[in-house]
């Protein structure tokens, strides 16, 4: 969450909590989800990132991948998150987790 903080409030020495608005809220948290699903889809996809032909394009796979997570999760998510995140179960979070994962791979490999 840090991280995340720190990328949509990298102007703030101090974190203020009383100021973040509700977009700032929606943004940190897809932020947060695309970070941690990053890291799920890296996890799960184990080796097969070692068939790349280089290390140059393993980084570019890296980054393209982020980059349509985070524009999946930003589709997915931010109209949850608009209407009724203080609302959500963890239930709920974890079913739309989990959503976002099976789309997002659904999404990279027509990708690729």
């Amino acid at each position: 969450m840090q991280e995340a903080l720190g990328e949509v409030l990298p102007e703030q020495d101090e974190f203020e909590p009383a100021a973040m608005t509700p977009d700032d809220l929606v943004i940190i948290l897809v932020e947060f989800f695309s970070k941690v699903l990053f890291l799920v889809i890296v996890d799960d996809a184990g080796n097969a990132w070692n068939k790349a032909p280089s290390e140059q394009r393993t980084i570019e796979a890296e980054n393209q991948l982020f980059d349509i997570i985070r524009t999946s999760v930003d589709n997915h998510l931010s109209p949850i998150f608009d209407r009724q995140i203080q609302d959500l179960t963890k239930d709920q979070i974890e079913a739309l987790e989990r959503r976002a994962i099976d789309d997002l791979w659904s999404e990279w490999e027509d990708y690729e």
